[in-house]
């Protein structure tokens, strides 16, 4: 099974809030059914969760910064996440990795950009700080 989700469900942008709200449900299910299916003896029943960032699709050229109607607030969040661009990836490249994962039995794709990468580690060390300083406090460890 492949759950597509975003690079937005793993971090956020200002102004997208609700966008990632979505891609985090998206990341939860897939790791939920990871969980489920193993307890459940489903070894031949697999869940990957793709995480892309920027990928050439229609989206951009719809409701991307170009789009009409778009008030300037908007488009400086659309560019603050990095869309449209030249550098996007192939969504042919993405299919390419997400089969290449599955046939791996690999549970995540993330095709991103450096940027996101820098987001994803400042994500986890604040995650891990914040689990070590207020799980001690609650839990006594």
């Amino acid at each position: 099974m492949v759950l597509t989700a975003s690079v937005a469900g793993l971090t956020a942008a200002p102004g997208f809030a609700a966008y990632a709200a979505s891609k985090h449900a998206v990341v939860g299910l897939a790791e939920g059914l990871q969980v489920e299916l193993a307890e459940a003896g489903a070894d031949h029943v697999r869940v990957s969760v793709v995480c892309p960032g920027g990928v050439d699709t229609a989206i951009w050229r719809s409701a991307g910064p170009a789009a009409p109607g778009l008030d300037e607030v908007a488009r400086r969040r659309f560019a603050a996440v990095g869309g449209p661009r030249t550098d996007q990836a192939d969504p042919a490249a993405i299919a390419r990795l997400t089969l290449d994962a599955v046939e791996e039995g690999r549970s995540w794709v993330v095709p991103i950009e450096p940027h996101h990468r820098e987001a994803l580690a400042s994500r986890a060390h604040d995650l891990a700080a914040a689990a070590a300083a207020d799980g001690g406090l609650v839990y006594g460890r």
